[in-house]
């Protein structure tokens, strides 16, 4: 997680947007859970909010990274003398 990352962590029970803010995080319902998505800067930090959610009461249920966004990827069509393109 060097340079920090996007996780996701799943909690037991439903958590309000209100409530997930002060971790740094959004909340979306799921079945039986809410799914909490956000930045952490490294695996201290994540540790510190895993920390304040149990502290808060919350059954932590699964903790996973959040794949960062693939980059579009821009190449050029080559075009040959022999094959015109389009």
């Amino acid at each position: 997680m060097p340079g920090g990352a996007r996780v996701e962590i799943r909690v037991r029970g439903r958590v309000p947007a209100a409530a997930a803010a002060p971790w740094g995080m959004d909340a979306a319902p799921a079945p039986r859970q809410t799914v909490l998505r956000g930045p952490v800067a490294d695996r201290s930090a994540l540790h510190g909010v895993l920390e304040r959610m149990r502290a808060d009461g919350l059954e932590v249920v699964d903790v996973r990274p959040v794949p960062a966004p693939r980059a579009a990827s821009h190449h050029p069509r080559r075009v040959s003398a022999a094959h015109p393109g389009p």
